[in-house]
């Protein structure tokens, strides 16, 4: 072999070995590599993320919550115009440092939406741990929406009051720009006629409700005109609404969006969050509600609740 044919074969042969090693890196890359906790890009996490509707959004409900299941479930949800993202689960998360809680409040940085953080409130013998927990999460994360009790009529108890009078005093001390609420379940409340416990929070920011209207009615069709302006005939309170839901059975979902979305508008709500983005191992009727199946992209009622005001 020539030398000047050797002078051309060695270049390119170490110039393969290299692209060769770079597939092969490529390759075998573990997925999970970019997890869940990285420092988000803050150059372009605006661009990338517009704010969407600061009066609307859903819960935290991907497919998964593992690799890209977990974080496209924030794409889609900006998709939907979601300007909020709501968590709610058990306080003693709080403690805790990759609680879900606070890897949601990480990542609404990057995904650009404002985190809901909802939990429920302490038995009588853990108040003073509850208090302190409460107030040093609000401290530390400086949330913008924190709700305390979570459908609280559901189970009422008297020093619930009592317990959420004197953490709104703490919160507001270390986190004065918290916005502090408690939830009630709307049909619960209509039906036991226990409306007089709103009073039991005057101190609360604003009250918020969930509601499933499909446990007392068959179709969306039967819901009575004045479902939801009844609320304000008994609290001149602002309102806010952290679940909203409706099975997905036929056409009903979409009806049920159109006729929320009409009965609310004049009530000028704080804020409203569809409970299930995707369909979630919950019970029947709830394991339907999802906006989307899992293997869905969009559905009329994704459409619909991206559009209502």
């Amino acid at each position: 072999m020539s030398k000047k044919l050797l002078w051309i074969l060695i270049p390119l042969a170490i110039f393969l070995v290299f692209i060769l090693l770079v597939v092969v890196g490529n390759l075998t890359k573990n997925p999970n590599d970019n997890n869940l906790t990285q420092t988000p890009n803050q150059n372009n996490q605006q661009q990338n993320f517009p704010t969407g509707d600061p009066t609307k959004g859903v819960s935290l409900s991907p497919i998964s919550f593992s690799g890209n299941d977990f974080t496209n479930f924030f794409i889609k949800a900006k998709e939907a115009n979601s300007g909020l993202i709501s968590w709610a689960g058990n306080w003693e998360e709080l403690k805790k440092e990759n609680s879900p809680a606070k890897v949601l409040i990480s990542l609404s940085k990057q995904y650009n939406f404002e985190p809901v953080i909802i939990t429920n409130l302490p038995n009588s013998d853990e108040k003073n741990d509850y208090i302190t927990t409460i107030s040093d999460f609000a401290k530390d994360n400086q949330v913008k929406y924190l709700g305390l009790g979570n459908e609280i009529n559901s189970n009422y108890q008297k020093s619930y009051s009592e317990t959420f009078s004197k953490v709104y005093d703490e919160i507001k001390k270390v986190s004065p720009n918290t916005q502090i609420f408690t939830i009630f379940q709307l049909e619960k409340m209509k039906q036991k006629d226990n409306w007089n416990l709103i009073s039991d929070f005057q101190k609360a920011d604003f009250i918020s409700f969930t509601t499933y209207p499909v446990i007392i009615y068959q179709i969306p069709s039967e819901i009575p005109n004045g479902y939801y302006s009844e609320i304000t005939q008994k609290t001149t309170k602002q309102i806010a609404f952290t679940e909203v839901g409706w099975q997905r059975k036929n056409n009903e979902q979409w009806e049920f969006i159109k006729k929320f979305s009409s009965q609310t508008a004049s009530m000028n709500p704080k804020f409203k969050i569809w409970p299930f983005l995707y369909d979630q191992n919950v019970q029947i009727p709830f394991n339907t509600m999802g906006l989307l199946q899992k293997e869905q992209t969009t559905s009329e009622s994704f459409e619909e609740w991206k559009l209502i005001l």
